[in-house]
């Protein structure tokens, strides 16, 4: 038999909560998490959940523990695309994927060096083996676009000749002006 009754978060105005939530968070994928939520009433998930809240924040004020910073995209909808056959990725959601991957692998490695006794929790959270395949595809990304996000010419043999031809006929586009 619960406790609260069946309208909870409507009495105690939840909606209140969710949009403050979602005002701290910096990205879509955040708030669609806040979405989410819904009120608890079981005291051990409410005990974890606020250790682990607790932990971050200390983690967050600790300024000698160097927490990378990075960037997180809502990749759903290009992820979904490429599911279908014969289409791809643009150069910039490819940039933002490298992006986010990357900063998931710093996270995981911070976390796994984070110390045990101080931060239990938040330690145990950290998953080796996601890490290594994380990072595989941050450089087949990195073999495909350049530091700032931008196709490599050797991306592939095509595009190679492609963009050997494009300056080719730069050039002779050049010459015949002046």
């Amino acid at each position: 038999m619960a406790i609260y009754p069946e309208n909870i978060e409507e009495k105690i105005d939840f909606k209140v909560i969710r949009t403050r939530l979602q005002g701290a968070c910096h990205s879509s994928l955040g708030k669609d998490e806040v979405d989410k939520m819904t009120f608890l009433t079981e005291e051990k998930t409410i005990r974890h959940l606020l250790a682990e809240a607790d932990e971050m924040q200390k983690v967050q004020e600790d300024g000698s523990l160097n927490m990378p910073a990075g960037e997180i995209h809502d990749m759903h909808e290009a992820l979904g695309r490429i599911r279908v056959e014969g289409l791809f990725m643009d150069e910039d959601e490819l940039w933002m994927l490298r992006k986010t991957i990357d900063y998931a692998v710093q996270m995981e490695q911070f976390l796994s060096r984070l110390n045990q006794q101080r931060f239990p929790i938040l330690s145990a959270k950290h998953l080796e083996e996601g890490n290594k395949s994380l990072k595989d595809i941050v450089r087949e990304i990195d073999s495909v676009l350049d530091q700032y996000g931008k196709m490599r010419d050797n991306a592939s043999s095509d595009l190679y000749r492609i963009r050997r031809e494009l300056l080719s006929a730069q050039g002779s586009v050049q010459k015949a002006i002046m």
